[in-house]
Parts: structure tokens; C-alpha cells; sequence
């Protein structure tokens, strides 16, 4: 069979688009990967921020929303929103937009949401009656 003429060129015909498309998506899945990364760690830095009360649920919007812009690349729709009933907990999503959209959403990886919510405040007593009431057990134990 590689004796007739062409036979190459059928063959690459063949096998060069499902290279293109396997390259093609790995580069679309780092990019994904990026942005899911910066999302993440945006808002681990913002409710950072929200739990030692340095800024406001509504200051913590604003700057996901500022610091999420122009760092994206296929993740453009972003939406933080925050909780009515508890009004510490911060959610931040957002959609794919982009070419290939709607392959990549067949796929499932065309969204992606974070949520932090801001911790109660730790009771200093709690952790002492809690240390002691461990070494009185471990006490009886031994």
C-alpha cells in the first residue's frame, strides 16, 4: 500500500485534523485551568479580607469585579454575589465566552463558581476548655 501514489497525503489528510484538535484543546484546557486559578485565588484573597473585617461584603465585590478584569481569557461573564439572608458569604462565578464555546459546553467546563463565606469569630476560652477538657481525656486514657 505506501507504493501507490498519494497514499501519504491521504493519511496525513486523515490524521492532521485530530492532531490539530487534540493540540487545540489542550490549549483550550490551560487556559480554563488559568482562569478557574485567578478566579480562585482572587477570591481567597478578597474573603481573606472579609473575615479579618478589613472591608465590607460590598467592597469585596467591587474589587474581585476590578481585580478579575483583563487577567481573564475565556472566562469573560463574571457575577459576585452575595448572599441576602447571611450576608457573609460571597459568591463568584462565571461563564465561558469565547470561539468554541458550545463545544466546551458539551464538555461541561463552561462555568465554574467559588464561594467564601466569613468565619465566626474564635472564642479564646472555647480552644482553653477545649485543650483541657483533650488533656483530661488523655490523662484518663493513659
Amino acid at each position: 500500500m505506501r507504493n501507490e501514489k498519494g497514499s501519504v497525503t491521504l493519511e496525513a489528510a486523515l490524521v492532521v485534523p485530530i492532531i490539530f484538535i487534540i493540540i487545540l484543546g489542550i490549549i483550550y484546557s490551560t487556559f480554563y485551568l488559568h482562569d478557574s486559578v485567578v478566579i480562585k485565588s482572587i477570591c481567597n484573597y478578597y474573603c481573606g479580607k472579609l473575615q479579618r473585617e478589613e472591608l465590607t461584603t460590598s467592597e469585596v465585590c467591587a474589587a474581585i469585579l476590578k481585580d478579575s478584569s483583563g487577567k481573564l481569557y475565556l472566562i469573560k461573564e463574571i457575577g459576585v454575589d452575595v448572599d441576602k439572608e447571611n450576608d457573609s458569604i460571597v459568591e463568584v462565578s462565571g461563564r465561558v465566552n469565547g470561539p468554541f464555546k458550545e463545544i466546551i459546553k458539551m464538555l461541561g467546563y463552561d462555568s465554574i463558581s467559588v464561594s467564601c463565606k466569613k468565619k465566626s469569630k474564635v472564642n479564646k476560652e472555647d480552644i482553653y476548655k477545649r485543650n483541657l477538657v483533650k488533656d483530661i481525656v488523655e490523662d484518663v486514657m493513659n
